[in-house]
């Protein structure tokens, strides 16, 4: 009975369509909407059961809610208009659902569908949405979040116009200008499934444009994009595509399964271009670079990996010459020109390799291309580790390669044969390597005798061009800690205390015993409380052997601990301590402090007193309306190293978690003045200083008292307005409120060379920024510098510190040194 009524009504339903059907015409031939035919035309009236509608998001609706699925492929014909996926003259905020996800203007849940455009021009059929980070959306907007399988469009333009103007040729009234001029992220697309194909499309954004990013295979072909920053799609291949890229860096990484593009032009406005920015495999056949610079440099990522290689073939630049590729890497290219692994890429016809590239093992040809003469060819070689540490002399390492076709695609048997060197002849001679028959598996063990560490990089090779390699770190061969002879002890010189001590070691060996200095506590009297002990001093490289004595260790025991070590042995367990015979006695006035901080420990210290640095992690109440997740307190709070980005090669205090927030209460007194400067370089190159807008800043104190956190500032803020600058805006606190105390000046030096001066006498308070090292904006008109003044009520207060809310690694600033002067 159920399967009777289940056939009648499959017959009804079809039957309404043959009768209540609407023809149309798509490349000469006229077609008919039906259970697998759609039309989308505003012009229509929309007939749910004719399957016509006047909108793309009914249409997508329709079919996600259609019952009978053994239909096969549903058809989408779009004509000739712009159609809003999300609504823009909506007030309203788009919010994000979850944490790890944007806001999405529509999710689908579709498979086996084709997005076809009913005009031979992209730029006809438009499918848009204009809200990005802080603009419309309170995170990162995506237009679409797909999941499904078989997912075609062509013929259509994709837009987030949250950062560029759209503009409509066919009907100059349906343009619409940008949200705003700030480039922020703003995407089109998130995938996840499997074989999606774009033909003949437009994808058009800016800052994390993502073109339907995510899915397994994805494929491009006869595409034009518009991106900067993050912006293109790292699991895909793009064939005879044109690509305008507005950042240095439009993918993030390719390190799961690299990204080829096959006869692309590029448009570049960078000089100095990379294409990722943490690494991974690119591939670039016939590919031609325009860049409007007269002498560009091209690199492939900010932070290349030790296995990362870059296949080329045929790419030219400006001056259809060879580009050079990351000079001063050369083995991080790979020229395929004669080798059997361009095969995997190109055929011998002249035409591209796409088959081998996205077919899988179900043997997807979206091109329906004749494949079977298509030579099969693994695209990528993979080591078991990139990195790994052994001891010399001790310690045996096995890794081995895996060759992949392109998608991580794995067949059982390697089909080249590998081999294994190290290319540098002298450190060759620091390691042996026994692989096995086939190369597979490689056998390391360090031979080295020295006493110092070493770093050998070991290259795998197959016979068809393939490579990677493994960086390996020699550690000499380890032996016991050094002993300590006699009685370590401190005496005190001037107004400095040194700590004698002498280890039983051989001579060619190196005394790098990790020395920290402590203070003790003051009880509620003033006298000093050995029950606690604060870590005021820190070894980073080089014994601490000496402490410099100030007003904050007057009445204070002082203690110094040794873990010894050398190059040859982790630092000693058995930690030694050694205690001042009695208290400090020091009278003389502390009215400054200089620190570069390579010697001030960073890690968690909620404690706040006289003399004191205080270290936690923090989130204001003005961040309330963002949620981040509160790191672990006994990590470190700042950590001493190098940046990155734009703070490559500088070194400093960094913040280790977001919200990282460090105070400094100084003696008991009254100030009248104070003077801070400091150096800083923001790890962002550009000026914007932070990675979104989401209320990320830093926060200078100033004639500030941590305990009550009330006092003065200096706010430096990612701003809305401008793609390269920050806002700097004065700020009085109470009790951890912060009040605006003047209009924000927005400025553009806010990067690597920049110093903050601040001065607060009598009702003044005065803040100068400035950068003499920064090269031209690129928001022309706005100053480098900024100055900036307010009147105040005068405080007693002398403390200083620094909340920082952004987000860390490539959204942290590097502290590089700071001043302080009291009155």
């Amino acid at each position: 009975m159920k399967q009777g009524l289940l056939t009648f009504l499959t017959i009804f339903v079809f039957c309404l369509n043959a009768t209540a059907q609407q023809k149309f015409m798509y490349q000469g031939k006229t077609l008919t909407t039906g259970m697998s035919v759609y039309l989308v035309d505003p012009s229509r009236t929309p007939i749910e059961i004719e399957h016509v509608y006047n909108n793309v998001n009914d249409a997508i609706k329709s079919a996600q809610n259609r019952k009978i699925r053994e239909l096969g492929t549903i058809d989408i014909y779009i004509t000739p208009n712009v159609y809003w996926i999300d609504d823009p003259d909506d007030p309203s905020t788009r919010k994000s659902s979850t944490k790890s996800m944007p806001a999405v203007g529509m999710k689908v849940n579709l498979s086996k569908v084709r997005l076809i455009g009913l005009s031979a021009d992209p730029h006809n059929v438009v499918l848009a949405s204009n809200r990005g980070n802080g603009f419309g959306a309170n995170k990162n907007f995506c237009m679409f979040y797909w999941i499904g399988e078989d997912v075609t469009a062509e013929n259509i333009t994709f837009g987030n116009y949250c950062s560029t103007d759209l503009v409509y040729q066919l009907k100059p009234e349906l343009s619409r200008k940008r949200r705003t001029n700030t480039n922020v992220q703003a995407s089109i697309g998130i995938a996840k499934g499997d074989r999606f194909y774009f033909k003949n499309c437009r994808f058009i954004g800016r800052a994390h444009m993502s073109p339907f990013v995510g899915a397994y295979r994805t494929l491009y072909e006869n595409c034009e994009m518009e991106c900067s920053e993050n912006g293109l799609n790292s699991m895909a291949v793009y064939e005879n595509c044109k690509i305008s890229l507005y950042s240095n860096k439009p993918l993030h990484s390719t390190i799961s399964s690299g990204v080829v593009f096959l006869n692309c032009t590029f448009y570049a406005v960078m000089r100095e271009q990379y294409i990722t920015r943490s690494g991974g495999s690119v591939v670039m056949v016939d590919c031609h670079w325009d860049n409007i610079s007269i002498k560009p440099t091209y690199r492939w990522a900010l932070k290349p990996i030790t296995d990362q290689r870059n296949y080329i073939f045929n790419v030219t630049g400006n001056d259809n010459k060879n580009i050079e590729w990351q000079k001063e890497d050369p083995w991080f290219t790979i020229d395929m020109t004669g080798k059997k692994i361009l095969s995997a890429f190109k055929n011998p016809n002249g035409t591209y390799n796409v088959y081998n590239l996205i077919s899988g093992d179900d043997g997807w040809n979206p091109q329906m291309k004749n494949y079977l003469a298509v030579h099969h060819e693994p695209s990528m070689i993979v080591a078991s580790q990139r990195n790994i540490t052994i001891e010399s002399e001790v310690d045996e390492y096995t890794l081995t390669t895996h060759q992949y076709y392109y998608g991580n695609n794995e067949k059982p048997e390697n089909p080249y044969k590998v081999t294994w060197c190290v290319d540098n002849k002298e450190k060759a001679k620091l390691v042996s390597l026994r692989p096995n028959e086939d190369g597979s598996k490689c056998v390391v063990k360090g031979i080295s005798t020295d006493d110092q560490p070493h770093t050998v990089i070991v290259t795998a090779r197959t016979s068809s061009g393939l490579e990677t390699a493994c960086r390996v770190n020699l550690i000499p061969k380890q032996l016991p800690p050094p002993a300590i002879i006699g009685t370590p002890s401190i005496i005190q010189n001037g107004s400095e205390l040194n700590l004698l001590y002498a280890l039983k070691m051989d001579d060619n060996l190196r005394d790098m015993s990790v020395i920290d200095w402590y203070r003790c506590r003051r009880d509620a009297n003033g006298n000093p409380d050995t029950t606690k002990w604060y870590k005021i001093r820190c070894s980073r490289k080089e014994p601490l052997k000496n402490y410099n004595i100030t007003e904050e260790d007057n009445g204070c025991y002082i203690m110094a601990t040794i873990a010894t070590k050398h190059q040859r042995c982790e630092a000693n367990e058995n930690i030694v301590k050694v205690v001042t015979q009695s208290p400090i006695s020091c009278d003389e006035k502390m009215l400054s402090l200089s620190t570069d901080f390579s010697d001030i420990p960073g890690t968690t210290q909620p404690d706040i007193a006289a003399g004191l640095w205080t270290f936690t992690i923090n989130k204001p109440e003005d961040t309330n309306e963002y949620k981040w997740a509160f790191e672990k307190k006994d990590d470190d709070v700042y950590s001493y190293e190098y940046g990155i980005d734009g703070a490559a090669d500088i070194i400093g205090f960094n913040q280790a978690h977001r919200g990282a927030r460090m105070m400094y209460t100084p003696m008991d007194g009254k100030y009248s003045e104070m003077d801070v400067t400091m150096e800083v370089a923001p790890c962002k190159n550009a000026g914007q200083g932070f990675s979104g807008t989401s209320m990320q800043y830093m926060d200078v104190y100033i004639k500030f008292d941590p305990a009550t956190q009330t006092g003065y500032g200096l706010r430096i803020m990612r701003t809305k307005r401008f793609n390269s600058a920050v806002d700097f805006q004065l700020m009085h606190f109470s009790n951890g409120t912060a009040v605006e105390l003047d209009a924000p000046v927005s400025a553009t030096g806010f990067r690597t060379g920049c110093t903050i001066s601040l001065k607060i006498k009598g009702k003044l308070f005065t803040a100068s920024v400035t950068n003499n090292t920064a090269g031209d904006p690129q928001d022309k008109g706005l100053p480098i510098n900024a100055e900036l003044s307010a009147t105040i009520k005068p405080n007693k207060f002398g403390g200083f510190g620094i909340q920082h809310t952004g987000t860390v690694a490539n959204g942290s600033c590097i502290i590089r040194n700071l001043k302080i002067d009291w009155k």
